[in-house]
């Protein structure tokens, strides 16, 4: 299940283990909100990165 559109959690296979784990891509991050909003646990709390930077969307 992929609800970010910038792969930022993707589940990758953790060769030491032979399992697969989380793994957070935090740099392809492009502040659309969209995993605090499609995720279905409703486990994931968005905020603005540190300092407010990041894009100026409109009606956010």
């Amino acid at each position: 299940q992929r609800f970010c559109p910038a792969a930022v959690y993707e589940m990758v296979e953790d060769t030491a283990s032979a399992k697969r784990r989380l793994q957070i891509n935090f740099s392809n991050c492009v502040h659309c909100k969209t995993c605090d909003i499609m995720d279905p646990y409703q486990i994931i709390n968005w905020v603005t990165p540190e300092g407010g930077g990041g894009p100026d969307y409109k009606g956010m």
